[in-house]
């Protein structure tokens, strides 16, 4: 028996491919001379040695990207993520967007980037940040997917997928080259591409509810 389940989605590298974009914005900031696939193999970029950032600045680099382009309109869709996501709201499933963003920050430029690509998504309802960056106020995506009961997450971030694992969210890791390292919790299943995850979705289905 198939349940209809609500779907949690993190938005940038799972469905907006920005770091290459800050990444070739920093590029032309810091004359970096190494190919973005080669650099970018930790998702916090203060730990990547070539790149020379501190905690600090690459938090900074973030920032001036945004202030750059205010409604992120140089960052593309990840592959096969928009169908992905109209294949599981066509198969009756409720989707959801938890982004770490920070709101007071990031509200603008997530809402006209998803209103480009993205427009079916209700922004009051149905997009949720979690402020993972401010020094209070934040909240774990785990404790947002209890909030809305949702009981899937897709991710790109290993961490933030085992803290969610640990309060009984299934997860499911979209193959990228920072997310190689670490063991995977049992309610974790990794993908190598989006066009993986409807299938995956159904078999959570019959199983969950």
């Amino acid at each position: 028996m198939q349940n209809l389940l609500t779907v949690a989605i993190d938005l940038d590298e799972t469905l907006a491919g920005t770091f290459e974009r800050i990444f070739e914005f920093g590029r032309n900031k810091f004359e970096w001379n190494i190919p973005f696939e080669e650099a970018v193999v930790q998702h916090d970029w203060w730990k990547i040695p070539g790149l020379g950032l501190t905690e600090a600045m690459a938090y900074q680099l973030f920032d001036e990207y945004f202030l750059e382009d205010p409604e992120n309109s140089l960052v593309p869709l990840v592959s096969w993520a928009r169908d992905g996501v109209m294949r599981l709201r066509e198969m009756g499933h409720a989707t959801h967007i938890i982004t770490a963003r920070t709101e007071s920050l990031r509200k603008n430029a997530t809402k006209a980037w998803l209103a480009r690509y993205l427009p079916e998504f209700d922004f009051n309802n149905q997009v949720h940040f979690t402020n993972h960056y401010e020094a209070s106020g934040a909240r774990t995506k785990g404790e947002v997917c209890q909030s809305i009961g949702a009981k899937i997450l897709i991710d790109d971030n290993l961490e933030f997928l085992h803290s969610a694992a640990s309060l009984g969210i299934h997860g499911i890791l979209l193959d990228k080259p920072w997310n190689q390292n670490g063991n995977l919790h049992k309610n974790i299943t990794r993908v190598a591409h989006w066009n993986e995850v409807p299938a995956l979705i159904q078999e959570y289905s019959k199983r969950l509810s």
